[in-house]
């Protein structure tokens, strides 16, 4: 008789499951609105006209305000939005989107990209990021993924709903499930550091990689970790893999492992015992400024701590962030690297030209060593040679790869070299004096 109850009850389940299918299946018929978002009223045009072949219902605003109050209102599935709009410009329309559906795919167009730009929409979720002008093929099929993506998130989110997850639990339990895939399948990408003075690789910095999909960023990983509360399964994930970079490093190069400021809470980073211990004296602890510093308690000590066990510290990103020079004050670092947007362009510029030449001249007065990290450009190159920066990093000498990448010098000739060292030679000659140094010590 149980036996006749549990399977009365089981059918009775599977047909409650099977009802919900049905509606599942009909609410994905129910096709959605695309909606197209550009203050530019011939390229709104251009775009509905290509884009109604393949979608029965696309919407088309000129003001972000218009679209949002549509996204309010309306079943959308898609929205397709340009960056550059006057009042709300994409990446806020993004932002406010997330607060009316945090599933909705929202595909940015910019036909200015930039770093920061980038990784605001990677911040904000963004669905994809698209350089104009935009290959309508690739457009109409990168519409149909997020379009599939949002019908599958919906459903997902129905089913769960039905059974009695909330949003915030679901939410939780697929970030979760995604954080530890994407830790699964971790890697580290090495890029150098280079002197130019010297033609090799002063150091090779470890950055973050993974083959999941799902947190696809370094940026979507680490946020991932912040929400969940295991920066420290993640930072002891990281500093696992750079110490099985040794094997593969040339003999004299340095290794900068980027830390969060979590992990120098983590009392396993300060264990003689750590996997990171045996390598310390080639060892450049990276700070990237997520947070302001001056909150975590007995920072001091635990930084010496850390230089005992023979680590350096470097302060990353000086030029943005939160506090920049008071955390150059705070942790005495060794290294200081510059903010990319700072090296941008930074032959065109004579601000920016006198703010690194001030930085290079306080931080070698201090003791500290300046890297420039983001040159892409000659020009940027020699530019922050003549300024006395000799240690430079960026895709103008390699690109971060998997193995250790191949260093391009080709595209420097001696006339460069000569001409800056004869503009900056006393910075240039006591600069080049303190980075030895602090690779000796």
């Amino acid at each position: 008789m149980q036996g006749r109850t549990t399977l009365d009850s089981s059918v009775d389940n599977l047909v409650k499951t099977l009802d919900k299918a049905v509606d599942l299946q009909v609410t994905r018929e129910s096709e959605g609105a695309l909606l197209l978002v550009d203050d530019n009223p011939m390229v709104l045009r251009w775009l509905k006209r290509y884009l109604e072949g393949g979608h029965r219902n696309v919407v088309a605003c000129t003001s972000a305000h218009d679209a949002l109050k549509f996204v309010a209102e309306h079943n959308v599935h898609v929205v397709v939005s340009d960056i550059s709009m006057p009042e709300m410009s994409g990446l806020e329309l993004l932002q406010q989107i997330r607060e009316l559906d945090a599933d909705l795919p929202v595909i940015l167009l910019t036909g200015v990209p930039s770093i920061d730009s980038a990784a605001s929409a990677v911040e904000y979720g963004a669905f994809m990021y698209l350089m104009k002008p935009v290959n309508p093929d690739v457009l109409a099929i990168t519409i149909e993924r997020a379009s599939r993506c949002y019908i599958q998130a919906k459903q997902r989110r129905d089913h769960l709903a039905w059974i009695g997850v909330t949003d915030e639990t679901s939410q939780l339990s697929t970030l979760e499930f995604a954080f530890e895939t994407s830790l699964a399948a971790l890697w580290l990408a090495y890029q150098p550091i280079v002197s130019f003075s010297g033609k090799e690789a002063f150091a090779y910095e470890a950055l973050l990689r993974s083959d999941n999909d799902a947190l696809n960023s370094p940026e979507a990983i680490l946020h991932a970790a912040e929400r969940l509360g295991v920066l420290n399964k993640l930072g002891r994930a990281v500093r696992g893999r750079a110490a099985d970079s040794f094997g593969c490093l040339p003999k004299n190069a340095a290794l900068f492992v980027n830390l969060h400021p979590q992990d120098l809470m983590d009392t396993q980073l300060l264990d003689d015992k750590s996997d990171l211990a045996p390598f310390a004296s080639r060892i450049v602890l990276e700070i990237t400024e997520h947070c302001g510093l001056s909150k975590f308690e007995s920072l001091p000590e635990k930084l010496r701590t850390l230089r005992n066990l023979g680590f350096r510290i470097a302060v990353d990103d000086l030029g943005a962030g939160h506090s920049g020079l008071a955390n150059v004050a705070l942790l005495e670092p060794e290294f200081i690297k510059l903010d990319m947007a700072l090296v941008r362009n930074i032959d065109q510029s004579n601000v920016k030209q006198k703010l690194v030449s001030s930085l290079v001249s306080l931080s070698t007065a201090m003791g500290h060593s300046i890297i420039a990290e983001g040159v892409e450009t000659e020009a940027e190159c020699e530019t922050l040679l003549g300024l006395g920066c000799d240690l430079l990093q960026g895709y103008l000498f390699a690109r971060p790869e998997r193995e250790l990448p191949p260093i391009s010098w080709h595209h420097q000739g001696p006339s460069v070299v000569s001409a800056n060292r004869e503009t900056n030679s006393s910075g240039a000659a006591s600069h080049a004096r303190l980075i030895a140094s602090n690779l000796a010590s």
